[in-house]
């Protein structure tokens, strides 16, 4: 009788149904976007502080090679940019170029520093220039993180215990450069002045960024949707492969690209910076030279915009 009565009590206490399920170590999450930023260039200091005296002298020596010593690259940039607009023209209706929108997204890892961005920069002031000329609407943006090896993310998920498979722990930062708002005029080139700044390249996690650029360019009025990202590896942030698989954010990287080709709303360009895009992207181009990437890019930009778009 008294173990029947103890059977009893044990059933009659509250069963505790809140027990969660078990986690995928390969599904794809954020542990926060507490820290994530958004913002202009502009205002990149707001973010990860002023610069230094000689942090200002190097971004002016950096942009003066920019506007100076690149003008002969940028010249045979230039002439393969008035090219490709003149097949263009002879191919694609007027109308049809300008209900177009392009991204080009530009990954800012810390592998990307030096003569990678410096160039990666000027092929944008070329692109800027191509597209505006043909009122393609355009969009620059950069992404990377605001610190390394996860930041405040990371430090959050260790007060926290330090819990299994967290997910992503990095606080992204997501660059506007040039909005699609902003026509391209002469002289604008100082907008990507702020991509050469030292300090700003860090860790990258592309898949979430291509997600944001989508999201961004589906607030804009066009009839075709052309997203060009420009990256010199795969992706890689520290703190989250540290405390995940090793194949966490390339394979989240390969789901959206996934989804995006399937969906067929946006159309994904990959052009690797010596190293081959075609791993990931259904339609891209290889840079082995940096000095090819102008006229590569323009090329690339070209071929796209001739296809007809399904």
């Amino acid at each position: 009788m008294l173990q029947l009565l103890k059977r009893l009590s044990r059933s009659s206490k509250p069963r505790n149904d809140a027990v969660e399920p078990p986690v995928d170590p390969k599904a794809y999450r954020v542990f926060t976007r507490e820290f994530d930023v958004i913002t202009h260039a502009g205002e990149l200091s707001s973010v990860i502080g002023p610069m230094s005296g000689e942090e200002k002298t190097d971004l002016r020596q950096a942009f003066d090679t920019f506007k100076d010593a690149l003008l002969g690259w940028k010249t045979k940039a230039r002439i393969a940019s008035l090219e490709a607009s003149n097949e263009l023209r002879n191919v694609k209706t007027t109308e049809a170029l300008e209900n177009t929108v392009v991204t080009i997204l530009v990954d800012h890892s810390r592998s990307m520093t030096g003569r990678n961005m410096l160039l990666a920069a000027a092929a944008c002031q070329i692109a800027m220039e191509f597209l505006g000329a043909m009122n393609v609407k355009l969009e620059v943006l950069g992404f990377t993180t605001v610190g390394w090896r996860g930041g405040k993310c990371r430090r959050l998920w260790e007060q926290q215990g330090k819990r299994a498979a967290p997910g992503r722990l990095a606080e992204t930062l997501h660059i506007i450069y040039k909005s699609s708002e902003l026509a391209y005029r002469e002289g604008r080139a100082y907008l990507l002045e702020p991509m050469l700044r030292l300090g700003l390249l860090k860790e990258n996690i592309d898949g979430e960024a291509i997600e944001w650029a989508i999201s961004r360019q589906m607030d804009i009025q066009a009839e075709r949707r052309i997203v060009v990202v420009l990256s010199d590896g795969v992706p890689c942030d520290d703190a989250t492969l540290s405390a995940n698989d090793t194949n966490y954010l390339s394979r989240h990287l390969r789901q959206v690209i996934a989804q995006t080709e399937m969906q067929g709303a946006v159309e994904l360009v990959g052009v690797g910076i010596g190293y081959d895009a075609s791993q990931y992207y259904r339609t891209s181009a290889r840079v082995d030279e940096i000095d090819d990437l102008g006229t590569t890019l323009i090329d690339t930009l070209r071929d796209v915009l001739k296809k007809d778009f399904a």
